[in-house]
């Protein structure tokens, strides 16, 4: 009882010196002796009080520091916690190994421009540069536990138009200029590429896999996501339906893939959608019968589980999911040892479809669930150029080249919508005024999301790739999101 009193005490005590860090060293406070002599003091008597405990479980006092602190964080402050922590290390002399020191870099920001200019990103060369910064601030040789503030927005290059609207060519330039700028997530389907057909079925994969022996690129500087077919009846050329999610049709869906894609594993695989009734892909309402009988999730986890352990796939994502059967398949995941391997949920989020607001958010945000947000532009839509001077947009655009071929696309996106086409012109405006193409302003409001960890964007020219990565080094003011915000609350989610 006296020990876990003693590690409350400790764990108490670290959260008031890294509060009194923050204060004490922040641009509030005067830079004259006594605001770092309480600053000192304060890390001094949390450290002596830690160690005094006995034992080896309270040897170690946890000081926690980062390289953008002080907060409120500006130019002239910057690193100073860093360097007040070194100066106490080294008045003090207490021997290196009886403190855990932890620090962090900070993430890609736009606004703190005095840090690497931005920060611009979290490639090799900015952690790289942020480890030596926070070694010579501090003024010791290593640092326990090195942390990532927060995470860098990401876009992941989706393969869903490779194989129909993009042949193979077309499909290998983008692929390799994707990756030449730093982009090396790629999402794909089985099903691929839509309209889906039985002529062209798994050609998507195929692609990709052919794009991965052609670039020779090291197989773990690659992130590799694809999905199984949920139930549809329709798609009679995968799997009879595919009729189900049981154990059979997650293998096979599985070596399938592998096979097209030629690889030894997949990084992320994922539920394209449910086995089980759920609205989706425009539905908003939930209608009790329409449910059918369908495969228990625990028999999906047990496939994926015996896949990974087979080495097949290595971690376990969602799709088109409810808060609902996400917090299922979580519960159930403990149950199988699956629960670490549980990562993403790839649902649509984009200004015209915000739905993930507003029950899946909160359950990401407990559970540590990230999101793909997939259509980012809303197919093409928010690039505004279906609302062109001549009113229907170029005729290769994908809503134009495959219309009538594509339910699923235009039962959400139906162009004639007025509350649809009326936000979108809103949006436009928007753009315009800040001086940024609506694609940018789009994908740029997606990326600032803080439960998004990558955009799935699907590009079918060089053009909208470069305006993809540019929204990567675009931060949205308050003004603007504020303006965003106003039209959401006239026309709220035309896309749902």
């Amino acid at each position: 009882m006296a020990a876990k009193f003693s590690s409350v005490i400790c764990k108490v005590l670290l959260i008031v010196v890294t509060m009194v860090a923050l204060l004490f060293s922040s641009g509030l406070a005067d830079d004259g002796p006594g605001y770092e002599y309480c600053f000192l003091k304060c890390i001094d008597e949390c450290n002596q009080t830690c160690l005094a405990q006995g034992g080896p479980a309270y040897e170690y006092c946890l000081l926690k520091c980062i390289d953008r602190y002080p907060v409120p964080q500006r130019s002239e402050t910057h690193g100073r916690s860093e360097e007040i922590l070194g100066r106490w290390l080294r008045a003090r002399r207490a021997p290196r190994d009886s403190v855990v020191l932890a620090t962090k870099v900070a993430g890609p920001s736009g606004e703190m421009t005095w840090i690497r200019g931005g920060p611009a990103s979290l490639d090799s060369r900015n952690i790289v540069e942020a480890i030596d910064g926070s070694l010579r601030r501090l003024g010791v040789d290593y640092i326990d536990l090195y942390q990532i503030h927060w995470p860098d927005r990401s876009v992941e290059h989706g393969t869903m138009t490779m194989g129909e609207q993009s042949g193979l060519p077309e499909s290998l330039r983008l692929l390799d200029a994707a990756f030449d700028a730093g982009v090396n997530f790629f999402d794909s389907a089985e099903m691929y590429p839509v309209p889906q057909r039985s002529g062209t079925r798994g050609r998507s994969e195929e692609f990709l896999g052919r794009w991965l022996r052609a670039r020779w690129a090291p197989r773990d500087s690659v992130v590799v996501a694809t999905k199984v077919a949920g139930p549809s009846g329709q798609m009679t050329w995968i799997r009879g339906g595919p009729a189900s999610l049981d154990s059979r049709n997650v293998g096979e869906a599985i070596d399938g893939s592998l096979r097209r894609l030629g690889v030894d594993y997949i990084d992320l695989y994922q539920i394209h959608w449910p086995d089980r009734y759920v609205p989706m892909f425009g539905e908003t309402e939930y209608d009790p019968s329409h449910q059918y009988m369908s495969v228990p999730m625990e028999e999906q986890l047990i496939a994926l589980g015996r896949a990974i352990d087979a080495g097949k796939i290595r971690y376990i994502g969602l799709s088109n999911e409810t808060p609902y059967g996400l917090m299922k398949f979580l519960q159930l995941s403990r149950d199988s040892q699956l629960h670490n391997n549980i990562l993403t949920v790839q649902n649509s989020y984009n200004l015209l479809c915000r739905n993930f607001d507003a029950g899946l958010a909160e359950c990401c945000h407990h559970e540590r669930i990230s999101l793909l947000a997939y259509s980012p532009m809303a197919m093409g839509i928010l690039s505004g150029k279906y609302y062109s001077s001549d009113g229907s947009g170029p005729p290769d655009a994908r809503m134009n080249l495959f219309k009538g071929r594509y339910s699923e696309g235009e039962s959400r996106y139906n162009l004639q919508n007025p509350k649809l086409k009326a936000a979108v012109k809103e949006y436009i405006k928007i753009a315009a005024k800040h001086g940024i193409s609506p694609a940018i302003l789009a994908v740029a409001f997606v990326l600032r999301h803080p439960l998004v960890a990558s955009a799935v964007f699907g590009a079918t020219k060089i053009s909208q790739l470069t305006e993809v990565l540019q929204a990567t080094r675009i931060h949205l003011s308050e003004e603007i999101v504020s303006e965003i915000n106003e039209v959401h609350a006239r026309y709220p989610n035309p896309c749902p």
